[in-house]
């Protein structure tokens, strides 16, 4: 079986250097539930009796991410003029979601039992993020700089408002303002080795998304 895992069970990057699949932080310092979630899933599905291959993919990138993922609603956003301030210092890695895909179907005959597998594309500064998105959007580069406490405590403020607004969406989810300061990024040559894993042009993968999200709204 193949179990679609997370690039957070292996960490961040601290000093810039990509993570592999031997990274294993402690359990506490998962930065979301749903990063909790998501190490606590590997570890169930190793000590089952079924052999299992885990893919741990970054943040996937491209067209048909309707929900959307707090990427491709970062997308989304910077598409239709929403962000309006650069990122402090993070970075992150971004992969073309249909090269994900084809992982997924690779690992069923190529995996190795009990093998972990990270899925990068493109390890990116934010600040490399948004000049990416700004080309393939055709949107100017924000100019405002917000320092890292404000943007923390407009993140709780949001949160807050919805606490009280029931049936609303965070502008700035906390986990999201927590890892805008962390480095991500990973080292896939495992995959590449074992897998075949040669993932495409991350820009390419921006474009079709944000046609994506251009055609959805015109419909």
């Amino acid at each position: 079986a193949v179990v679609t895992s997370s690039a957070s069970t292996a960490g961040p990057s601290p000093d810039g250097t990509p993570v592999d699949e031997r990274s294993l932080p402690p359990p506490d310092e998962a930065p979301s539930s749903y990063h909790a979630s998501k190490r606590e899933q590997e570890r169930s599905a190793l000590s089952s009796r079924i052999p299992v291959v885990l893919l741990l993919p970054t943040a996937p990138v491209g067209a048909g991410d309707r929900t959307p993922t707090p990427t491709g609603a970062l997308i989304r956003d910077f598409a239709a003029g929403k962000i309006f301030a650069l990122p402090p210092r993070g970075g992150m890695n971004l992969v073309p979601v249909d090269d994900v895909a084809r992982a997924h179907v690779a690992a069923l005959t190529r995996g190795g039992r009990g093998e972990r597998y990270l899925l990068g594309g493109e390890n990116l500064s934010l600040r490399r993020v948004w000049e990416l998105l700004a080309d393939v959007t055709g949107r100017r580069m924000p100019w405002l700089r917000v320092p890292m406490p404000a943007i923390t405590g407009m993140a709780h403020l949001d949160e807050l408002r919805c606490r009280v607004v029931p049936a609303t969406r965070p502008f700035i989810p906390i986990e999201g303002a927590r890892m805008a300061n962390e480095l991500m990024y990973v080292d896939s040559s495992k995959a590449r080795d074992a897998l075949g894993f040669q993932p495409g042009s991350v820009r390419a993968a921006l474009e079709r998304a944000v046609r994506f999200y251009r055609d959805s709204r015109a419909r």
